[in-house]
């Protein structure tokens, strides 16, 4: 008997099985966290009480730090005093006095369209302030604010409204991942993505959603060209949402969270372990976008800034 062979059906079975369970609401998700903390440049730090420096503190840095996570505002947080140090959500500046204030949990609940002080990212490594155009010095505002509501939170209408932060002194754009390293660069305070249209109730007497009805599959067992290296990918999916995980040449490369399918293309984030830190949380290794062609059996895009071409191997 071939273990192995079943063991493999078994597994690509129970992908299917996940990716064909109805979706639950995005209003209705919940999630709590305790002591929560930002990933700054690889390393977990805790979430200081205030969303700057000082200001905007208790409720305002909790919703701000669940609209990070994906979530629409918090609904219960409890502060803990005298923590250091600690990094504030907006410009990750350190608080490392006896006075220091941090959460000892927050509540988030609901699907987050607001987000402030938005980071990106550099090329997997460092994170940076986004810059307020999409490449150095042209496409400036709307653009941009476009690009990241698409690109990093899968919002495929763009941006509602967004509004500028001068002098923030260090950015990185979105197209190109270009750095601005002077004191006059801008970014963003906030950015608030356009919700998704709504969509027909499955139940109606008109039937399920046209939407839904396109929707394009990614679930399944994937391989794929990566710079010269063997990627193999294993996508679950429900509705629109999509986890998963990738290795490079058996080595694992990290697991997908926030997948979000939108049109023909999916987008998601990489997540990986801290290095030399196995028991912290995991961290943000980059992101990822993969374009489907009209048979679904094959893809074009890129994974953490590397370009990528996969085939299906089974369902």
């Amino acid at each position: 008997m071939n273990f192995p062979r079943i063991c493999l059906f078994a597994g690509l079975f129970a992908a299917i099985l996940l990716a064909s369970a109805p979706a639950k609401s995005q209003d209705n998700r919940s999630q709590g966290y305790y002591s929560p903390d930002i990933s700054i440049n690889w390393s977990r730090q805790r979430l200081d009480w205030c969303r700057e420096l000082g200001v905007n503190c208790g409720k305002p840095a909790a919703d701000a730090f669940c609209h990070l996570r994906g979530y629409g505002r918090a609904t219960k947080f409890e502060k803990a005093e005298h923590v250091r140090p600690t990094f504030t959500l907006s410009d990750h500046e350190r608080c490392d006095n006896p006075d220091c204030a941090g959460f000892k949990m927050i509540q988030c609940v609901g699907t987050a369209t607001v987000f402030e002080s938005p980071w990106i990212t550099n090329n997997g490594l460092t994170d940076s302030r986004l810059d307020w155009c999409l490449e150095l010095g042209v496409n400036c505002g709307k653009p941009a604010a476009d690009a990241y509501c698409k690109k990093e939170r899968g919002f495929p209408l763009g941006a509602r409204s967004f509004e500028k932060a001068p002098g923030v002194g260090r950015t990185v754009t979105i197209n190109g991942r270009a750095n601005c390293l002077n004191p006059g660069c801008a970014g963003f305070k906030v950015i608030e993505c356009e919700p998704d249209p709504p969509t027909q109730d499955s139940s109606s007497e008109k039937g399920a959603s046209p939407l839904l009805n396109r929707a394009i599959q990614f679930a399944g067992a994937w391989k794929a060209d990566f710079g010269g290296s063997f990627l193999t990918m294993l996508f679950q999916q429900t509705g629109d949402r999509v986890t998963g995980r990738l290795n490079a040449n058996s080595a694992d490369l990290g697991v997908i969270r926030d997948g979000k399918v939108v049109d023909n293309t999916l987008l998601f984030t990489v997540m990986r372990r801290a290095p030399n830190a196995p028991n912290l949380p995991d961290v943000i290794a980059g992101y990822g976008e993969l374009v489907m062609d009209e048979a679904g059996k094959s893809f074009k895009g890129t994974v953490l800034g590397v370009a990528v071409s996969g085939t299906l191997i089974t369902r």
